[in-house]
């Protein structure tokens, strides 16, 4: 029984990866140079009283220090909204550990930022977000957004806009 449950975790998982990759394959004509990771929003709406959760697609390139954010469904049909950004856009990018959550603030406004967290270990909770097992996926991006981050203070520090 237990083999049985670890087995159909493991092919929601791979479900889950699989239709990551086609959502992103079917909207960024360059595709084929990111890594994917799954992440999401969560911003308080004074309306319902409650969190707001939102599914997240990161797609990032380490050549070319890219970052490609697409909002989208938890079961991965729509696509809501896409940003891409390279370093000239956008001023700071920090990693929040009190939040767990990384911000970058697209310019000195505060309010001008995007924020999103990812998910480390099993999510099961699948009435809000997908089910997925990313810990690969999210050690590399971690290493990413380190460069990603650093990049924007040299940027600063350079004058370069």
């Amino acid at each position: 029984m237990l083999f049985k449950r670890k087995k159909i975790r493991l092919e929601k998982i791979k479900h889950t990866k699989e239709n990551i990759k086609k959502i992103f394959k079917e909207n960024i004509e360059d595709y084929e140079n990111y890594n994917l990771v799954y992440a999401y929003n969560r911003e308080f709406d004074l309306e319902v009283n409650d969190y707001i959760y939102t599914s997240l697609i990161l797609g990032y390139d380490t050549d070319n220090m890219r970052l490609i954010i697409l909002e989208v469904d938890k079961e991965f049909q729509n696509v809501f909204n896409i940003i891409k950004l390279c370093k000239k856009d956008f001023t700071k990018a920090i990693y929040s550990k009190q939040m767990d959550e990384y911000i970058i603030y697209l310019n000195n406004k505060k309010s001008d930022k995007i924020n999103f967290s990812l998910i480390t270990e099993n999510y099961i909770d699948t009435d809000i977000l997908a089910f997925i097992e990313q810990s690969t996926e999210v050690d590399d991006f971690k290493d990413f957004y380190l460069d990603f981050k650093r990049k924007s203070r040299l940027k600063k520090n350079k004058g370069d806009k």
